[in-house]
């Protein structure tokens, strides 16, 4: 009899600890306030910032631990864990394909919160130099060697190997040769929009026997615009008058950089 009692009490000391686990440490059902946090939560991940979608995911699901709707985010977080090998290739070839807004975020996200990755550790090397080093040659392709310019100069050259220093030193040289050969072409253009202005001004005299009162780019009766060395080459003209012998004004060029002083003799760049 005292051994019968002896088992029993060794029965409930095992069994009662289980049943009160199984009865009071499952999770709740999630409440439908808290079903909605997540279904918001989920719709605003982003697949391109792997490493901030899993962290908020992360809080989310410590927050709300005590609800089943923890394993969902949980499942959600195995999801996104599973894209990150492989993840440089795909963000290499966005790259290639001009994507390099959407590829810059990724390599970033790989870089940062994936360091200890393969594809973590190949994005932070590419981001030393590669990356930028395309991307600077697509902006100059696209005729912008001043974004190409700023692209590589905010790159950390310390960082680089001694062959991507000097692939960074010749790309550079690369993009002052193409800014200064696009400087001097729309020079050469400006240039030509004041002699076709001036010419423009003489013909005015010689069939008016006067210079008109004013000048601007969209005056109906000259129609300056409708010239095209004078619509290609000037963006305005500015401070004209009329002198005793002729005409003095301002002719900016097309991109505004450069001002040249127009007279009936002829023209020259404002220094």
């Amino acid at each position: 009899m005292r051994i019968e009692r002896r088992l029993c009490v060794a029965l409930l000391v095992v069994v009662l600890p289980i049943a009160f686990c199984i009865c009071g440490c499952s999770k709740k059902d999630t409440p439908a306030h808290v079903m909605d946090k997540y279904q918001e939560l989920k719709a605003g991940l982003d697949d391109d910032r792997l490493g901030e979608s899993i962290a908020a995911l992360e809080e989310f699901g410590e927050s709300y631990k005590r609800y089943d709707v923890s394993d969902l985010a949980r499942q959600e977080i195995e999801r996104l864990q599973a894209l990150v090998p492989g993840r440089f290739v795909q963000a290499q070839g966005l790259a290639r394909d001009g994507e390099f807004e959407r590829a810059h975020e990724m390599l970033k996200d790989l870089a940062q919160n994936f360091a200890g990755t393969d594809d973590g550790k190949q994005a932070a090397d590419y981001l030393k130099y590669g990356f930028a080093a395309l991307w600077s040659k697509s902006l100059l392709a696209d005729g912008k060697p001043e974004q190409a310019e700023k692209l590589l100069q905010d790159l950390d050259r310390g960082n680089m190997d001694a062959d991507q220093q000097k692939a960074y030193d010749s790309l550079l040289d690369s993009i002052s040769l193409a800014r200064n050969s696009r400087d001097m072409q729309d020079k050469q253009v400006a240039l030509a929009g004041c002699r076709a202005l001036r010419q423009t001004l003489r013909l005015y005299y010689s069939m008016n026997k006067e210079l008109p009162a004013s000048v601007s780019l969209d005056d109906p009766e000259l129609k300056l615009m409708t010239h095209p060395q004078i619509r290609d080459g000037l963006s305005a003209i500015e401070n004209y008058e009329r002198t005793d012998t002729g005409f003095v004004l301002t002719a900016v060029s097309k991109d505004g950089g450069t001002r040249f002083r127009v007279t009936e003799n002829g023209e020259e760049e404002i220094e």
